[in-house]
């Protein structure tokens, strides 16, 4: 009875245009497009998407001002979309949640600007989508803020707050910096290379 941009459904949006773009049904690009629409009529908070009652629409949340780290894959999926402009500005939003804690939180509270407490909700497992997002919209602009700015501040706070002997720890709690004991494959399959892909990117032919 919810609409949402992020955990459970992200792979929805994503792979519904990829679809259509691997394949070229427009079946694809017509689901996605109803579905992208929705999102940006009924989800939309500034740069953000709040998840709100699927019946009610966007004046209706149902767990109040929360972002969660898997929506930061939507500025890329814009840019793939070809919405640029409205890329950049969502990235934006989750790059000042990054520069806030050095990290991106599981969950994020944009109207109070403190994480959510609950459960892992103060938790950076060290995942993907804004490192994703970055290294697109460096590739779709050309714009070297993208990779000297914001890269360079993702690495270096990934080196800084993460790095162990033996590769990179998730952070239990942003606030403390307190490490666990976990590093999910997706950092080397997807953040590290997501990362190398920009830097690859940025340099000089």
């Amino acid at each position: 009875n919810k609409l949402t941009s992020g955990a459970g459904v992200d792979s929805f949006y994503e792979y519904l245009w990829k679809c259509y773009k691997a394949f070229g049904e427009e079946n694809y690009k017509n689901a996605f497009k109803k579905a992208y629409d929705a999102v940006q009529k009924e989800m939309k908070f500034g740069p953000w998407h709040l998840e709100t009652d699927l019946h009610k629409g966007g004046n209706k949340l149902t767990s109040g001002f929360f972002v969660s780290a898997l929506q930061a894959f939507w500025p890329g999926l814009q840019v793939s979309y070809g919405e640029i402009d409205e890329a950049e500005e969502t990235h934006k939003g989750y790059y000042e949640i990054w520069k806030k804690y050095g990290a991106m939180p599981e969950v994020f509270d944009v109207l109070n600007r403190k994480t959510h407490r609950g459960g892992s909700g103060k938790a950076y497992y060290l995942r993907p989508e804004l490192a994703e997002s970055t290294m697109m919209l460096f590739q779709a602009t050309g714009d070297n803020y993208y990779a000297l700015e914001v890269g360079k501040r993702l690495v270096e706070d990934i080196e800084k707050k993460t790095k162990v002997k033996c590769g990179f720890a998730a952070i239990s709690d942003v606030y403390t910096g307190t490490l666990e004991d976990r590093m999910d494959s997706y950092v080397l399959a997807e953040t590290l290379k997501y990362l190398y892909m920009l830097f690859d990117l940025a340099l000089p032919e």
